[in-house]
């Protein structure tokens, strides 16, 4: 512990770099951390549901604030104007450290590299920020459960004790601010919800991006096509596959001057380039034309605000419904989907409180999860695929959610506030504190399921709970010697949302604080630390419950054992076995140098 603790400060030195975030590439930026505060201020309105905007759409929200009347906020726009639009060419310095305090697990991250935002002509931008990363490590034991890294894992090569990657993200814009056609490489995030997002979180890894958007004063239209990357079930594998693709379009509407609402549509293919899902036209018409081969959902979300500085909003995102027996008031059956609302104030005249916000989040069982059909190129017919199979169709890219963080089954309510207590707002302080409900919906299942899991052939299911673990199951077929595919009845029929004997609660409860100060000659200057308690009850959750049993025989029969009850329970209570509860105790430490 003492050797990790006093390695830390070493990693900080080594990792001493250049660059940081654009505005133009990535959704982090604090240009959009001010941008949900004047929205919730009224300050603009119908804003383009898709992050990174246009440095066009950039530029114009930051005139509208500038010319707003808002003292403060027009002094801040300024300030972000000339930080964005100043230079073509930048450098930043950004070293940071974090430390499991419990357990000494420590990791430490520099970046380096050049980054510009430049307009040119009269509609054309372009956005650049290549990163070359230093890392200790590329797990996430140092840091918060359901924490995504900070960097996208290609190529790495070996550099002493650490480890180092390229990634580079560009965005290139031709258009007004009202309509305009954006193209590059970039993370991206969606709606309101600027904190992870169920349909497209900050945190999810970079992807390729060809997006349209109409952003009128009333209504407004994006069309998007992400180029993403496949991987498969197994864990030990991290080998990624081409030909996964991402396509998304929302229309959105400012009903009256407190209520909006949007529609939108997303679906997950691969394995072919779909040109329809450019088409203006329901996905669900257009999944029909590949057989409903393709992982297709859909959201609706409503943003309630009934005065400046208050708004409620709230995101559906529904994969499967069973709306036959929702009609008849049973709920409990088949709903894969995603809520999530929130409650955001932002004070006109309390220049010390910058935003609070109360928010809640559930993913329900089998949400992001999704089958892979598998096809003989010869035969045409569908076989048996397994953990190796690379998954088209999952809700993920490079292995990770392009959604929440939070895995299916599971729910949060999150609270935040930030504080600036000094004027010129250079002091931030930031409280945060979550309580975390998760389940295995595996240990829901019916006793005939469980057993179907045991029986399945080794390696071909995931019983995790997580977003690999689908809603589909083998079984064996004694007149034809063959396993086939078939739905779990108890998964497929009922909800089973958070209806465990076994659940995983965890509280966190954190404090970030940050200074900054400006020199005219040395540039710009952050210094932050930040503190994270976090009790996790029945740790280990996610582990898988039941492993297949069935193997093959050199001629190709099926050596399937009998499975009785007193095995599942035993499967049952092996796992319960492994739960634990953690207290952990987590610092992190950074610091940032913008010229």
């Amino acid at each position: 512990m003492k050797k990790k603790i006093i390695l830390l400060p070493l990693l900080f030195i080594m990792g001493i770099s250049f660059v940081f975030s654009q505005a133009g590439t990535d959704p982090t930026h604090e240009f959009y951390t001010e941008v949900e505060r004047w929205e919730t201020l009224r300050l603009v309105s119908n804003l383009p549901v898709l992050r990174p905007y246009s440095l066009q759409k950039i530029e114009d929200i930051l005139n509208t604030v500038i010319a707003s009347g808002n003292e403060a906020e027009s002094r801040r726009a300024e300030e972000l104007y000339g930080s964005i639009f100043g230079r073509a060419i930048k450098s930043n310095t950004s070293i940071s450290g974090s430390v499991n305090m419990s357990d000494g697990e420590y990791n430490g991250v520099g970046l380096l590299g050049v980054k510009g935002d430049k307009k040119f002509l009269t509609y054309g931008s372009a956005s650049y920020n290549a990163n070359l990363f230093f890392a200790r490590a590329k797990n996430i034991d140092a840091y918060p459960l359901f924490t995504a890294l900070p960097y996208t894992m290609v190529d790495e090569v070996d550099i002493g004790p650490l480890f180092g990657c390229l990634e580079v993200d560009t965005a290139f814009a031709v258009g007004r601010p009202d309509i305009y056609l954006q193209g590059g490489i970039y993370h991206s995030s969606f709606g309101a919800f600027y904190d992870d997002n169920v349909v497209l979180s900050e945190d999810s890894k970079h992807t390729g991006n060809i997006t349209f958007v109409i952003d009128r004063k009333k209504i407004g239209f994006t069309q998007s096509l992400m180029v993403i990357s496949s991987t498969n079930a197994d864990s030990s594998d991290s080998t990624r596959f081409p030909d996964k693709y991402l396509a998304l379009h929302s229309f959105n509407y400012d009903i009256t001057r407190w209520l909006s609402a949007s529609f939108y549509e997303v679906s997950v293919f691969g394995g072919r380039f779909d040109p329809t899902y450019l088409i203006p036209v329901p996905y669900i018409v257009a999944e029909g034309i590949s057989s409903f081969n393709d992982n297709v959902l859909m959201g609706i979300t409503f943003d309630v605000k009934p005065f400046n500085g208050l708004v409620w909003n709230t995101n559906f995102f529904i994969d499967d419904l069973n709306a036959a027996e929702m009609l008849k008031f049973n709920f409990d059956t088949k709903i894969r989907g995603a809520l999530q609302t929130a409650v955001k104030y932002v004070p006109e005249k309390i220049d010390w409180l910058k935003k609070a916000e109360i928010g809640y989040t559930a993913v329900t069982p089998y949400m992001y999860a999704h089958w892979q059909d598998v096809t003989d190129s010869y035969t045409g017919e569908t076989i048996l695929g397994s953990l190796q199979t690379p998954n088209y169709q999952s809700y993920t890219t490079a292995g990770v959610s392009l959604g929440s963080s939070l895995p299916p089954n599971s729910d949060r309510i999150n609270l935040s506030a930030t504080f600036s207590p000094l004027s010129n707002n250079a002091l931030s302080i930031r409280f945060d504190g979550a309580f975390i409900r998760h389940g295995n919906v595996n240990e829901s299942l019916s006793l005939a399921d469980m057993i179907m899991y045991m029986q399945s052939p080794e390696g071909m299911l995931i019983t995790d709970g997580s977003i690999n673990n689908h809603q589909m199951g083998y079984y064996y077929d004694s007149e034809t010697g063959e396993y086939k595919r078939a739905y779990l009845s108890s998964a497929w029929d009922t909800l089973m949302f958070l209806n465990q004997a076994t659940l995983m609660y965890v509280v966190k409860a954190g404090v970030d604080v940050s200074y900054k100060w400006k020199t005219r000659r040395a540039g710009e200057f952050t210094l932050g630390i930040g503190y994270t308690f976090e009790y996790v009850n029945n740790y280990g959750i996610d582990s898988s419950i039941f492993t297949g049993t069935a193997t093959q025989n050199s001629d190709g029969t099926w050596t399937v054992p009998e499975i009785t009850e007193a095995e599942v329970n035993a499967a049952l209570a092996s796992w319960r076995s492994g739960l634990k509860n953690l207290t952990n105790h987590y610092l992190t430490v950074y610091v940032k140098h913008t010229f």
